[in-house]
């Protein structure tokens, strides 16, 4: 099921984009609905993180450092 909803562009913006569209042989609705199932797919930048420093985990920096070094500019 399929439902219908509106946005306001500026009319320029829209087309530019309607003409780069059809340049790519693409509909700005077909452009739409692509870039709405990668939003919804994306995770929260929080998973990303924590993701991230899963995959490091393995890396270390050799030594510790005291507070000061690592304060240091």
């Amino acid at each position: 099921m399929e439902s219908t909803i509106i946005f306001r562009a500026e009319a320029t913006l829209i087309e530019q984009a309607r003409a780069k569209a059809t340049s790519e042989n693409r509909t700005l609705n077909d452009l739409f609905q692509d870039w709405l199932r990668r939003y919804v797919q994306t995770r929260p930048s929080s998973q990303n993180y924590a993701e991230l420093m899963r995959q490091l985990q393995h890396v270390s920096s050799g030594r510790k450092f005291s507070r000061e070094e690592a304060n240091e500019r």
